[in-house]
């Protein structure tokens, strides 16, 4: 039986998030023109070209800064798990955006169910990482609350 670790498919996914947001960067302004794409460009920056860089800067910050959460986890014990999360919950909200935009144009459109599709496995992610924020927020706790008795 092969066996995938949660890490390499959270890398694969931050790499996905790096590349779509690479290719919205490599794109000309007419890249958010169509009709479909209005409630995100109105989301993220108003005109096309300004909502294209927006969300392609801030996609290649949020795929770097996940990937790096990846990398650093266990010697980041406190903020690794949360940052992880944070990442996750971002692509979720903006691949979700992605399909209502389209969805408000046409709801059968295969760009719905691709981009569905994509915002539920970060969703997948993002849930799987919820115990390891509890856990990390009681740590933080734990820490607030023992340095404020030695005071």
């Amino acid at each position: 039986m092969i066996t995938i670790k949660l890490s390499t498919l959270e890398y694969c996914a931050a790499a996905y998030t790096i590349l779509w947001a690479s290719f919205l960067l490599m794109g000309n302004e007419t890249s958010l023109d169509a009709v479909a794409f209005s409630y995100l460009r109105d989301t993220w920056g108003g005109d096309a070209s300004s909502a294209r860089v927006n969300l392609g800067m801030t996609g290649m910050f949020v795929g770097f800064a996940y990937a790096t959460a990846i990398t650093v986890n266990g010697r980041g014990l406190m903020w690794t798990p949360i940052a992880r999360a944070a990442c996750a919950g971002f692509n979720v909200a903006l691949f979700a955006t992605l399909a209502f935009s389209i969805a408000l144009v046409d709801f059968w459109s295969p760009g719905v169910s691709t981009y569905s599709s994509i915002a539920c496995v970060f969703l997948g992610f993002f849930l799987i990482n919820m115990p390891r924020v509890e856990h990390s927020l009681l740590i933080m706790l734990g820490r607030v609350r023992g340095s404020s008795r030695n005071d």
